[in-house]
């Protein structure tokens, strides 16, 4: 067992080091079109992830939460119900962000590029089909398969985005990698025979009220960054928007221990609990919880010192730097509390999870509607800090009740 966690460890690792450089690459290359070129991009891509969240109709969680609990039978009836269902919503919620994207570059500034949100939609299928097979993946253990064929998509930007923004900056060549490399990890999904011996049948009612429940809650949790950036979006300009992007993203490579460590922790949390293992489980969370709060507290420090300097290499963001640390600040209370949303989610809490996400979105907006005016971009990231840390401490309170965690 110890081996299957330190494996599934480094192949974690080795997905996130891959996304980071991508995402830092892609920075850099638009940075290079201006700013209020990166931060209209930066919008966009915001709402493309809310987007790809709200097309994966939570089908993605439903999968890893029903086929970790039993590996011993792969459910290929549900993994191909919930492609069927991902696939159709896909198309609707394209033409809704078409729609925004259209007001946004046509009448709130005008300035923007449309054909940026053309060449995102065209990514959303493909997205949101690959979440859903790499949950599956991933509840079977399957590391490889779960974390490093997603990545595939980013290694293509990395090697083609380096040279276009040496010797072609132009933003159709880069619109155009975007698109063809999100759609590469699902050719590769879908040409794996292995996985489709069983038609898709009709998930239950129960499985479609938990996947609409995690997909809310995800919508909120795993797109702080996204709403934030689109609130500052609305409320300032795109330069300030870019500035605010950066700062984020730059932050959360502190958060690098606890996202790896979640991708080997949560199928075994959710394996522990299905035999009713609370000991086990209890033991992956405290490991959890320590190691990627060691990981978190050595970056914050890299960070302070060397910050300035790392975002002078995107261009004049001086204005970035406060916003760096305090979501630093942030960060660290994330990771001081643990896998705890985590938890409730393997262990079935979907609603007491869904309770709490509203209250964190309708806190999100309402700081940064009134911090942003006021304290500008920081004021976005002090309403990130206070969401986090009421958000976790009502998820730890939860997690008290459900398991006894401390």
């Amino acid at each position: 067992m110890a081996d299957g966690y330190y494996r599934g460890l480094a192949v974690s690792l080795a997905s996130r080091l891959i996304s980071y450089a991508a995402s830092f690459v892609v920075i850099w290359a638009y940075n290079l079109l201006g700013r209020d070129v990166f931060g209209a991009y930066a919008l966009a891509g915001s709402v493309v992830a809310i987007v790809i969240v709200i097309g994966s109709l939570g089908m993605d969680q439903l999968v890893l939460y029903r086929q970790s609990h039993d590996r011993s039978v792969r459910q290929y009836g549900l993994l191909n119900a919930s492609l069927n269902r991902v696939s159709r919503l896909s198309i609707v919620v394209c033409i809704l962000f078409l729609s925004f994207g259209y007001l946004q570059t046509k009448i709130i500034e005008p300035g923007t590029e449309f054909m940026i949100y053309i060449a995102l939609a065209a990514t959303v299928p493909a997205v949101a089909g690959t979440h859903v097979y790499s949950a599956w993946h991933q509840a079977l253990q399957d590391y490889n398969r779960a974390l490093l064929v997603p990545r595939v998509s980013d290694l293509l930007r990395l090697l083609c985005f380096i040279p276009l923004g040496m010797f072609l900056p132009e933003i159709g060549f880069y619109l155009l990698v975007i698109v063809v490399s999100a759609w590469v990890p699902l050719v590769f999904y879908r040409a794996d025979s292995d996985l489709l011996p069983e038609r898709g049948h009709e998930i239950d009612l129960s499985g479609r009220r938990y996947a609409k429940h995690m997909m809310m809650v995800r919508l909120v949790r795993s797109s702080v960054d996204n709403i934030c950036i689109i609130m500052v979006g609305l409320l300032t300009t795109p330069g300030l928007t870019a500035a605010f992007a950066l700062g984020t993203r730059i932050a959360s490579v502190a958060l690098l221990g606890h996202q790896l460590l979640a991708q080997v922790t949560l199928p075994r949390i959710g394996s522990a609990l299905g035999q009713s293992d609370y000991a086990g489980m209890m033991g992956e969370f405290d490991r959890h919880r320590w190691l990627s709060l060691l990981v978190t507290l050595g970056v914050m420090i890299i960070m302070v010192v060397f910050g300035p300097g790392i975002l002078g290499l995107f261009g004049s963001y001086a204005d970035a730097l406060p916003v760096m640390y305090v979501l630093l600040g942030a960060n660290i209370i994330e990771s001081g509390f643990g896998p705890n949303g985590n938890a409730l989610k393997m262990g079935g809490h979907a609603a007491g999870l869904l309770n709490s996400a509203w209250f964190f979105l309708f806190l999100l907006f309402g700081t940064s509607i009134v911090f942003i005016p006021v304290f500008g971009i920081v004021g976005a990231a002090y309403g990130m800090m206070l969401s986090i840390l009421l958000i976790n401490l009502i998820n730890w309170w939860q997690c008290y009740k459900a398991y006894g965690v401390w």
